[in-house]
């Protein structure tokens, strides 16, 4: 619904809520079943281990494709960006032009807002919003950066653990209480909802005061 609408994604949460699984899995079907359809997922900066977790996540959902529905990211293939399809030379010339789905998944750390500014992406995906400096900044220009005139094109989706708030915790909390106002909706998944052991995985429905 929020891919029609343009709405953006703010998701706070408990611990261990499986968030890195989600949003991984949403980036995989972006790369694999769309043209062109382009994904940037953005971690903290210095040594936290969230693009490490969020590769992992995305390998292992690749991994568990059937063969069939995987392509190969022939084009780049890179810690930092993983570009599919593949290049091929021009008949009569020695150039080379790129063929395939042409979909592309690049992961950066935020180390400045401006860090996606040049490109235009189908999903953004932001991890541990509240550990990252000048937040806020960052959501307004990758937004910008989705706008075409009156249309959008892509969303963001921001999530942080509620005890892992730092650097970014006035930009979170600006966006928690206000989300209307800067093109969000908000979801909140707390440490007794989905705690393992306390979810019925067939309906969905979590034992909310078994897990207090």
């Amino acid at each position: 619904d929020c891919f029609k609408c343009g709405d953006n994604i703010v998701y706070g949460k408990g611990r261990d809520k499986g968030f890195t699984y989600d949003i991984a899995q949403l980036a995989l079907y972006q790369t694999q079943f769309f043209d062109h359809s382009t994904v940037l997922a953005l971690f903290p900066g210095g040594e936290s281990p969230a693009h490490a977790n969020f590769l992992k996540a995305y390998n292992l959902a690749y991994d568990s494709m059937p063969d069939d529905f995987k392509h190969v990211p022939g084009i780049n293939d890179r810690k930092d960006l993983l570009y599919y399809g593949w290049e091929e030379e021009i008949a009569g010339s020695k150039k080379k032009r790129k063929a395939g789905i042409q979909s592309s998944l690049t992961m950066l750390k935020a180390v400045s807002p401006d860090v996606g500014k040049s490109g235009r992406y189908k999903l953004v995906i932001i991890e541990e919003f509240g550990e990252i400096k000048d937040s806020l900044q960052l959501i307004t220009t990758s937004d910008a950066n989705m706008r075409e005139g009156a249309n959008k094109f892509g969303i963001i989706i921001a999530g942080g653990t509620s005890n892992a708030l730092n650097a970014g915790y006035k930009d979170f909390r600006e966006i928690w209480y206000n989300p209307a106002a800067h093109g969000f909706r908000k979801l909140f998944c707390p440490a007794n909802k989905m705690y393992w052991g306390y979810v019925n995985y067939e309906t969905g429905v979590s034992d909310l005061e078994g897990a207090k």
